[in-house]
């Protein structure tokens, strides 16, 4: 079976004041239908860029990314996104803002919003605006909203890095619960080795500026996964082997 996504020896670099920035060099990657991939690196390894790239959000200046066996030149239909900042519209109720990606569709469905609301933990919060929520709260809504055309492809850019630890460990199990109902294939990038090992079927390490692929590490833990786990020994032998291709990189 082809991959959904590869990168094949994808590079880019930003231009800045202080001289051009090359982020990524010579990426080469394959995600499987289906499969949850977690990004770790350093700060300033590229792993944004290269979720960016995967989204069709960015073109790669060397190299190219293939969706579904076709050059991806634009963020394709079936794609849903999440970012460390909910990035909610303020005007807009709970309900609308998961709605969204429905209006734009054509498909606008309340009972799927609703259905969606009630998986997430926010019935009743319906015609709340973003200000009148918690910031757990606005992740889980901007979460659902990410979820709710039933993605094939979801993309997730340290979507809880600015929740505390309790807080984090719940969405973890949340996302982990809705990911387990349709399978979307995910590409979830995060600073967290612990959080990145619990979560995903498979680790990549990126190396310091520029990134490149250093470590790819498949989880072989049954799932689905338990929160006691999450401190385990088969857990925490993979962190350290994350963690060990890592130290070697800096």
């Amino acid at each position: 079976m082809q991959p959904l996504l590869i990168a094949e020896n994808v590079s880019h670099h930003f231009r800045a004041p202080s001289g051009d920035v090359l982020a990524v060099r010579d990426i080469s990657l394959r995600v499987r239908e289906g499969e949850f991939v977690a990004l770790v690196g350093p700060s300033g390894s590229g792993k944004t860029t290269l979720l960016r790239m995967f989204g069709g959000l960015l073109q790669p200046e060397q190299g190219r990314i293939l969706y579904k066996g076709q050059p991806l030149m634009e963020p394709p239909a079936d794609i849903g996104m999440a970012f460390q900042k909910p990035t909610l519209l303020p005007w807009r109720s709970v309900v609308d803002n998961v709605r969204l990606p429905l209006e734009i569709t054509g498909r606008d469905d309340y009972a799927d919003v609703a259905a969606m609301l009630e998986a997430v933990g926010l019935t009743g919060f319906e015609e709340s605006l973003p200000a009148e929520l918690s910031g757990g709260m606005q992740q889980r809504v901007s979460l659902a909203r990410a979820l709710i055309n039933q993605p094939r492809l979801l993309l997730m850019d340290e979507p809880f890095g600015a929740l505390d630890m309790m807080l984090r460990s719940e969405m973890n199990l949340l996302l982990l619960n809705l990911w387990e109902r349709t399978r979307p294939t995910v590409l979830f990038v995060t600073h967290d080795i612990q959080e990145a090992v619990f979560l995903a079927d498979r680790v990549v390490t990126m190396s310091p500026r520029p990134g490149r692929v250093i470590g790819n590490f498949a989880v072989e833990i049954p799932r689905p996964r338990a929160e006691s786990e999450r401190y385990g020994q088969s857990v925490q032998e993979y962190v350290e082997r994350v963690w060990h291709t890592l130290e070697q990189a800096r």
